[in-house]
């Protein structure tokens, strides 16, 4: 008698925590990543590459997502189931082939050498003059509204409280230091150093890393979303398509869902997917920090999650949407920051459009 009564209660208790725990879990449908870069070389304007330990560091990035979405991902490479973008610059290429060689290391069957534990995965890239949704300050058009955003009056008065500032670094670096843009690419020529424990020079540390150059900094991007059309299209382009990519997975049977669309790009990309959720609160983004966009599904219904990962350190943190829940039901999420979001009509890098 005894043991069929705990019988029944453990039945009881299995049935009523177990749907909470279920409801309070909902299923992973798909996953969005858009990380930064691992550490970069000082002088790489050009796009060179990555330090070893930029390149240890996109590596470990790759080997986290295997932690965290190991069991949704699977055990195997499934080529149906990843998308996966960079922009041209060959750091973000190579940062995003590291991330994908620690989280797609073959396995089993898919081992096809002996010693050598890695297997070419394929991802895309457009021409940094026709890449709207990863670079979208080389396209022409983009290109024309910044130029028209800079002569602006409002403009100008940003910048003036600088112009001291950059006459006296043009004077100490020996290059032309004129705007946002300048002030922003000196900014991360020395952290770069400082990340290679490069001796910097002692006036350095008058503007760097806090002053003058970090707040210039703050100016480019700033600058890069200056009117309503660039701020729809830095960024917001980008969210459109997870927007639509979150949606058709919704739609479709779980069996036959992409599972995860891969990033690999640039702090500015952090930067302004931030401000087009409402998230951003003025910082330098680490190398290989990331914006993480989980799809999930409980009962039919769908909910956005976000997380960013730090990068430095190396963690995950929930962020929360204004105005709705952690767990943000899908629908809401599109409403909250459509604003934010160009139609496709407004997706316009040159006459090839996206």
């Amino acid at each position: 008698m005894q043991s069929s009564l705990l019988l029944f209660v453990t039945i009881a208790f299995l049935q009523c925590f177990g749907s909470d725990a279920a409801r309070s879990h909902p299923t992973l449908r798909a996953v969005t990543v858009i990380f930064r870069h691992g550490d970069r070389l000082p002088n790489d304007q050009k796009g060179g590459g990555l330090t070893n330990t930029g390149r240890l560091r996109s590596y470990r990035f790759g080997e986290k997502l295997r932690k965290k979405y190991g069991d949704f991902l699977g055990e195997f490479y499934e080529p149906a189931s990843i998308f996966a973008r960079s922009t041209e610059y060959a750091r973000a290429q190579m940062s995003l082939q590291l991330t994908l060689a620690s989280l797609y290391a073959p396995q089993k069957h898919q081992k096809w050498h002996k010693s050598l534990n890695w297997q070419p995965i394929p991802y895309s890239h457009a021409p940094l003059n026709n890449d709207v949704l990863l670079y979208p300050d080389g396209c022409p058009r983009f290109v024309q509204e910044l130029k028209a955003a800079e002569s602006s009056a409002e403009f100008k008065k940003l910048l003036e409280p600088f112009q001291e500032t950059m006459k006296n670094l043009t004077r100490l670096t020996g290059s032309q230091v004129s705007s946002s843009k300048d002030m922003f690419l000196l900014y991360h020529k020395f952290d770069a150093m400082r990340y290679m424990n490069q001796t910097l020079e002692d006036w350095v540390y008058d503007y760097f890393p806090d002053g003058a150059l970090l707040n210039g900094t703050y100016l480019e991007y700033k600058r890069l979303k200056f009117t309503d059309w660039l701020r729809k299209i830095n960024g917001g382009a980008l969210m459109r398509k997870v927007v639509d990519d979150m949606t058709a997975e919704s739609k479709r049977a779980e069996a036959d869902g992409r599972k995860l669309f891969l990033y690999g790009a640039h702090e500015l990309n952090i930067v302004s997917v931030l401000q087009t959720l409402k998230l951003w609160k003025p910082h330098i983004p680490e190398y290989s920090s990331a914006i993480v966009l989980e799809l999930r599904e409980q009962s039919n219904l769908h909910f956005v999650k976000v997380l960013h990962y730090q990068g430095i350190p190396p963690v995950f943190i929930e962020k929360q949407i204004s105005g709705c829940t952690t767990l943000c039901p899908l629908d809401k999420f599109i409403k909250l920051i459509e604003d934010q979001l160009p139609s496709y009509d407004e997706i316009i890098c040159s006459n090839d459009g996206l």
